[in-house]
């Protein structure tokens, strides 16, 4: 599919430069693709998955996500300013995104930006234990700041590197492979 974008782009690029007469591969139908089923976690294989990751700095993550409903990207994108602790509720209306830094096209960095779809944008209900864990993540994040001084950077992130970017997807879905043969869990489960 991305293969036969990226042709249909070029050789329509080659029809509008005149190029070529036509675009041969604008009547091409390709075969729909199947979608794989996602695979839920029953309540027993979820219980074990949280056993296991509720003692590790990216199992909270992945347990925030499991209990909101969060995508990955919306879950590193959240601050301190999305929970509302009084009402128990969680705002999202922002997500990473990988994006070319300017001047230098060969370099992509990720970005917080808005969700793909206003209708992304959305409030959320905490339960008490995800509270309890944004308390645990705080704290820890405070006496990580205390700890580092000038060297940590405040970017407001709930989920982030002890210096206080960014958390790297790629290095997530590593965390979140271990984290399930911890569990005991096959790799394609879904979180």
């Amino acid at each position: 599919d991305i293969i036969f974008s990226c042709l249909y782009g070029a050789l329509e690029q080659a029809f509008e430069n005149e190029l070529i007469s036509k675009n041969p591969s604008s009547k091409i139908k390709l075969p729909k693709a199947e979608k794989k089923e996602k695979r839920v976690l029953t309540q027993q294989e979820q219980d074990a998955f949280v056993n296991v990751a509720k003692h590790t700095k990216y199992g909270r993550l992945f347990i925030v996500i499991l209990s909101t409903g969060l995508r990955r990207g919306e879950a590193l994108a959240l601050t301190w300013d999305d929970v509302d602790f009084k009402n128990c509720q969680l705002r999202v209306n922002k997500t990473i995104t990988k994006d070319k830094l300017p001047g230098i096209e060969s370099e992509q960095t990720w970005l917080i930006g808005p969700t793909k779809t206003q209708s992304s944008n959305r409030t959320i209900p905490l339960l008490p234990s995800t509270i309890k864990i944004f308390n645990e993540v705080k704290r820890e994040q405070n006496e990580e700041r205390l700890r580092l001084g000038s060297e940590y950077i405040d970017n407001n992130l709930i989920f982030c590197t002890p210096s206080g970017t960014l958390l790297d997807p790629r290095n997530t879905a590593k965390r979140l492979r271990d984290l399930l043969e911890a569990s005991g869990l096959p790799k394609g489960s879904g979180i």
